[in-house]
């Protein structure tokens, strides 16, 4: 406890002496109230080597303060930029990323080397193991659906589910969240009222109104929604080498979103894909196959055809 405590204590000083105050040991005694002057000259010393400061005489008293200029960044500053940048991947493009990237650049020449040297291996510390593919169209929506939500505005989204021709819609945006690597926009259809998820990529043009719209307080819970969705979980099976057959919407919906970024896949004529990804063969992934009948149809492995075939119909598509 008593180390936290003299950290803390130090930290304090340091945000001080980063906030234009000046220290010096008279000052330190009466910050924390009954303290030895000795514990003071320590806690003074330890900051004189940590931060850049300068000396200046007030009476018989040394202060020391930061020198005059631009503001040095501090490593407490600096290091949620880098966090943040690297957990916004998925904004690549925005203008949001753009000036997270843009504050993490100049912190270069703003942080002590020695800190910015920490500042690099801390914000790889944290990182996405799957880092999404962010398609080129993204943030121009991205940017438009982001100002909608913090305005309050309605807009118009141009959409495209599947291969049915791109609708025109009119919604409340509420929300942005990421699930799975995909980028989704929380909202309510206006203005017959129904509350859906769409999926951000399939949003080809956004167009913001003028008329503005109140959220319901507290906003519902996506995951509510997103929990019926179909998915591939993990099990204890063994992974297998899965291969399909799919045509149809199914093909472009599987092209557009992989079941796995590993996924690969193959044109075997116009509209037929032969799409390749290790996977575990579970029932889970069945019934997503299932869902996709009668244009979808798995080769591989045995165990995933045999378990399918048990629940399938006729017509599926063929090489």
């Amino acid at each position: 406890m008593a180390d936290y405590e003299t950290t803390r204590r130090i930290l304090t000083l340091i945000r001080e002496v980063e906030a234009g105050h000046r220290l010096s040991v008279p000052l330190i005694q009466r910050r924390f109230g009954k303290m030895a002057r000795s514990c003071a000259e320590k806690y003074l010393e330890f900051v004189r080597d940590h931060c850049r400061l300068v000396e200046v005489k007030v009476g018989r008293e040394k202060h020391w303060h930061r020198p005059e200029g631009p503001v040095d960044a501090s490593f407490h500053d600096a290091l949620p930029i880098e966090f943040g940048r690297s957990a916004l991947q998925s904004l690549t493009g925005t203008e949001v990323h753009k000036g997270l990237t843009a504050l993490a650049e100049s912190l270069q020449g703003r942080v002590p080397d020695e800190d910015y040297q920490r500042l690099q291996v801390m914000s790889q510390v944290y990182g996405r193991l799957l880092k999404p593919e962010v398609p080129k169209e993204r943030a121009a929506q991205l940017d438009r659906l982001l100002q909608a939500i913090l305005e309050r505005q309605r807009c118009e989204i141009t959409y495209q589910d599947s291969l049915d021709p791109p609708r025109s819609r009119a919604i409340e945006p509420w929300r942005l969240f990421e699930s799975k690597d995909v980028v989704y926009v929380f909202a309510r259809c206006h203005p017959e009222g129904t509350v859906r998820l769409f999926d951000v990529d399939g949003i080809k043009a956004v167009a913001l109104r003028t008329d503005t719209f109140r959220p319901p307080i507290p906003l519902p819970d996506p995951a509510a929604i997103q929990a019926h969705a179909c998915g591939v979980f993990m099990s204890d099976l063994p992974v297998e080498r899965v291969v399909l057959l799919a045509q149809g919407w199914p093909a472009e919906r599987l092209r557009r979103r992989p079941l796995h970024t590993a996924q690969t896949h193959v044109e075997v004529r116009p509209g037929l894909l032969r799409i390749e990804v290790d996977l575990q063969p579970t029932d889970e992934l069945v019934g997503l196959l299932l869902g996709y009948l009668p244009f979808v149809r798995p080769l591989a492995p045995a165990r995933l055809v045999e378990r399918f075939d048990e629940r399938r119909g006729d017509d599926l598509p063929s090489e």
